[in-house]
């Protein structure tokens, strides 16, 4: 998978011609920068701005004359997107993304774990990119956008960033603060079977009218937030009706503000889902039965270090429930940092199942394997009496490269063993 990527804050300039136009600074790279995208054939760029609920297509162009492409050998790309109209000062978005996707004869004939809303045909592995423009200057964060399942009762008509998170990363080189494959694939997959019982039911299982989730490493949240999003229909397809859910990202200090701020994001979008979900078709396109749901999903954070937390050395809100889940993506890649994540998965077990004999953790862990000795991550399970499953494997074919793919696991631990 390539994303695009915002180098620096998008900004206002006058041309020679004194047109309006926005400048962009942008590259198309993997999710850890270490790969450019390279096309056999040049990957035209679109470009739309929304304000409120109207949204129009931006004339695009790399200098004044060429249209806005990506080319093999580039690695960054300056653009100017041209105003048809002066820019409002109002909050407007605008969003960069693939118009096509070139070769795609490697493209998998299953459906693709990544999806967006936006148009033209564009390749379902180059994932745009929005930045929010407010008084006319650039947010300091860009913004990806992950569509979550419309109403169960078929109603179409309503707004589409009513089925949507926003998750903000930091603009720029730095890889610290963005989403990465596993986390974006995983939290689309989820996304996609949240109504099935088959698939939820062995993967994040809801046996009780109440649900505690939590997040290891969660960078900028995107796989807790989702669970957050879609645990109402998941709780439904397994038939409970959820009065009662928490879910707590965790991650070290340098990941708090981007975490909160995410989560800020993010509660919006998860009310207005609140009053939407729930119902349940009966068979008759006139009868819907309203059933009884969780008021609010208690989305939070707080910092987990994985040396303290090997210790059972947990925070308030993390020692305060017993945890039904526990859900990480992109973790595996310092083969150092694996001793501690194990012990804190294995002290997370025994800490909820000392505050309630019936829980028995289970880790949902998504990983793109990176190097071979990752594999150390299943031994130190093992001598910790986890077992290991392969759920789901998505491939991702790369252009000029060879193909990866995103693996979910389920892990569990029997009882509150040592």
């Amino acid at each position: 998978m390539h994303y695009i990527r915002l180098l620096r804050p998008v900004s206002m300039e006058t041309t020679n011609r004194r047109e309006e136009v926005l400048s962009v600074l942008l590259t198309i790279t993997t999710d850890l920068g270490d790969s450019f995208f390279g096309p056999d054939e040049p990957l035209a760029l679109g470009a739309t701005l929304k304000t409120g609920s109207r949204a129009r297509v931006l004339a695009c162009q790399a200098d004044q004359t060429s249209p806005l492409q990506w080319r093999a050998g580039m690695r960054v790309l300056k653009a100017q997107l041209r105003l048809r109209e002066p820019l409002p000062r109002e909050k407007t978005t605008v969003c960069i993304f693939a118009r096509s996707s070139g070769d795609r004869s490697k493209t998998p004939s299953n459906r693709p774990y990544w999806r967006h809303g936006y148009e033209d045909g564009q390749t379902e592995l180059i994932v745009p990119v929005s930045v929010d423009m407010i008084d006319r200057v650039c947010a300091p964060v860009s913004l990806r956008t992950l569509p979550l399942p419309k109403r169960a009762d078929g109603d179409d008509a309503s707004n589409d960033d009513e089925h949507s998170l926003e998750l903000g990363e930091d603009i720029g080189e730095s890889i610290a603060r963005h989403i990465w494959d596993a986390g974006l694939v995983t939290a689309s997959f989820l996304s996609d079977s949240c109504r099935s019982a088959a698939v939820m039911a062995d993967i994040l299982p809801v046996r009780r009218d109440r649900i505690n989730v939590l997040e290891l490493g969660c960078g900028v949240g995107i796989l807790g937030t989702t669970v957050a999003g879609i645990i109402w229909e998941t709780a439904a397809a397994q038939g409970q009706s959820l009065v009662e859910a928490h879910v707590l990202l965790t991650d070290v200090d340098e990941a708090e503000e981007r975490a909160r701020a995410n989560i800020a994001r993010a509660e919006g979008a998860l009310e207005r889902r609140r009053t939407h979900v729930g119902a349940q078709e009966n068979g008759e396109e006139d009868e819907i039965e309203e059933k009884p749901r969780a008021q609010q999903v208690q989305l939070q954070y707080e910092n987990l270090d994985w040396d303290d937390g090997r210790q059972g050395a947990f925070g308030p809100l993390a020692a305060a429930r017993a945890w039904d889940v526990v859900v990480l993506s992109d973790c595996t890649y310092n083969v150092d940092s694996l001793p501690a994540l194990v012990g804190t998965l294995s002290a997370l077990h025994r800490h909820s199942h000392s505050l309630d004999a019936n829980t028995a953790t289970r880790v949902i862990l998504a990983t793109k394997p990176r190097h071979a000795s990752e594999e150390a991550l299943f031994g130190l399970l093992g001598e910790q009496g986890w077992s290991h499953r392969v759920v789901k494997r998505v491939p991702l074919p790369r252009v000029g490269a060879e193909d990866e793919g995103v693996e979910v696991y389920v892990l569990e631990r029997k009882g509150g063993q040592e």
